[in-house]
């Protein structure tokens, strides 16, 4: 954590100049904001330029490291909140849920799929392999059709693994959910992708078949992203 935290506040040894001295001044002066660790998740996900935008004077190799440092530092929180609850588990007996947890191990590359690091941070869980098997099922066969039983994350993790993944700022992620369901699925999705350091926006669009649709539609609907 440090070794990070100091390394995204220090100029390169091949920094020279007014400006760059002129930074790091203000730098320990506090008049530029230092990163804190929840600027960490966002620039694991983001990419050198998120780096960058917080000490412009890094190249992208440096970049590369400190964001591969970053992602080291986040798969460690990620396995001390999971010791945390083996040890949890085992103060309380309950073997149950011991056994399940002690079956538990990464099965997804940090490199491909940091969003979901990021998610297992800030949610303080570690993803199931059953559940990282369907979601890499389901992005590389689109159309495919799984299934689970009840209990397994698919509203809770697996749900969120999908739209954090292709909802890449390219393409518009949409999720049909009952009527029902709605109110406590918006809730969620709402807390846990859009007020968190993910910070991915979440729109209800409530439709039935009684609805009129005209050539305005479209674009009122793109008025509401």
């Amino acid at each position: 954590q440090d070794f990070v935290l100091r390394g995204l506040c220090t100029l390169p040894d091949s920094t020279a100049g007014s400006p760059a001295w002129r930074w790091k001044i203000l730098s320990e002066a506090g008049a530029i904001g230092k990163p804190s660790l929840t600027d960490l998740v966002k620039f694991a996900v983001g990419g050198p330029a998120d780096i960058q935008a917080v000490n412009p004077f890094l190249s992208e190799a440096s970049c590369k490291i400190l964001r591969e440092a970053i992602l080291l530092l986040m798969g460690l929180m990620v396995l001390e909140d999971r010791l945390c609850r083996i040890l949890w588990h085992v103060k309380t007996q309950d073997s149950f849920k011991l056994k399940r947890e002690l079956e538990v191990s990464r099965k997804y590359s940090l490199a491909e799929h940091p969003e979901w690091l990021a998610f297992e941070v800030e949610q303080r869980l570690q993803i199931r392999p059953v559940q990282v098997k369907v979601a890499l099922e389901l992005l590389e066969n689109p159309g495919a059709v799984v299934q689970l039983n009840m209990g397994e994350g698919k509203t809770r993790v697996i749900l969120p693994m999908l739209a954090l993944k292709l909802a890449n700022g390219k393409q518009l992620v949409r999720v049909h959910t009952l009527s029902a369901l709605l109110p406590e699925m918006f809730e969620f999705f709402h807390r846990h992708l859009t007020a968190s350091l993910l910070n991915r926006p979440v729109f209800t669009l409530p439709f039935h078949r009684q609805i009129d649709l005209d050539e305005a539609a479209p674009r009122r609907l793109q008025l509401c992203l």
